[in-house]
């Protein structure tokens, strides 16, 4: 099992590259071949190709499907293995993509040697399902997963367990994403700062307030976990973008007095010249009703026009005008 996880962890696939995420594919495609599993591959545009390994036994008529279900895609980009290689130390294995989820591939895998091994027949048919895209939100495989899942009487997810104790997982995050956008206006940082409007500027302040959005007694978490702006150090910012990760346990954690504006911090006045324009859409969770309140109202994002022009929240879906 140790040089199987090797052998998967030593194929970098990370989310957002398809090539090496392509490569890994294969050689996981290959090991499922060699167990006399029917093995579809389902290419992708974008994203690496996902896997679809389908067995049962040939002694008993299949009655129903079970399905097993993971993602051999890492939050690792390609070259990590060069500062984080793979390693066994103190009955621990080590590598990106070791944990969450390669191993648990392996552990699938064995668990099929030992069923053919045991010769059991079996009254169901088993669907291995390989994703591509877990870690970037399932965008390109939820259709897929939701579809198997509705055939089957019962779905085993082979992520790890939680903490050292190896604890079972009984449910998850409601999970989205969501992108701030800022728009200011140029200006020479040295010649002309008073005709400027720091995007940059706004949008700190921005990140400082959704930052007071985070409740962990209640699981709702709120994280810019990806920031950009600006174009050179002497021109003032004309525009700025950061990417919010969203989480909650239930939609009724969300309800908590601090969406209320009352609440909320002042910035500076609006200039008479400036405007100020809010879209806002949110990604369906996981489950879906996890975030369907997350929503905040208007008032959530005082004015502070002496910093932006405009600003606007959005993200891939649909846009819902607040």
């Amino acid at each position: 099992m140790l040089a199987m996880l090797r052998k998967f962890v030593l194929a970098e696939s990370p989310s957002l590259e398809k090539p090496p995420a392509d490569r890994c594919c294969g050689i996981v495609a290959s090991e499922w071949r060699k167990r006399r599993a029917r093995v579809e591959r389902m290419p992708q545009k974008q994203r690496g190709d996902h896997l679809r390994i389908t067995w049962a036994s040939q002694k008993a008529r299949a009655s129903g499907q079970l399905l097993v279900l993971g993602h051999y895609d890492t939050v690792y980009a390609s070259g990590t293995l060069a500062k984080m290689p793979f390693r066994i130390s103190g009955g621990k294995a080590y590598g990106p993509g070791t944990f969450d989820m390669k191993a648990g591939l392996v552990q699938a895998l064995f668990a099929l040697d030992a069923l053919q091994q045991s010769k059991a027949a079996l009254r169901k048919r088993i669907v291995f399902l390989w994703t591509s895209d877990e870690e970037i939100g399932s965008g390109s495989s939820r259709k897929l997963i939701e579809s198997e899942a509705r055939h089957s009487d019962a779905v085993f997810v082979l992520e790890p367990s939680f903490g050292p104790r190896g604890l079972l997982k009984t449910s998850r995050k409601g999970v989205g994403e969501a992108e701030i956008i800022v728009h200011g206006r140029a200006s020479h940082a040295g010649l002309a700062p008073q005709e400027g409007v720091n995007a940059v500027h706004e949008l700190a302040r921005q990140i400082t307030r959704v930052q007071e959005w985070n409740d962990l007694r209640r699981g709702v978490t709120v994280n810019a976990d990806f920031v950009e702006g600006g174009t050179r150090t002497n021109v003032i910012a004309e525009r700025a973008r950061a990417v919010l990760d969203l989480r909650a346990m239930r939609t009724a954690a969300l309800t908590a007095p601090r969406w209320n504006a009352r609440s909320a911090p002042r910035f500076s006045p609006a200039q008479s010249h400036s405007r100020h324009k809010w879209v806002c859409a949110w990604e369906n969770a996981r489950p879906a009703a996890a975030l369907t309140a997350i929503s905040p109202p208007r008032s959530a994002f005082p004015r502070s026009m002496d910093w932006a022009r405009s600003a606007t929240v959005r993200t891939p879906r649909t846009n819902m005008s607040l």
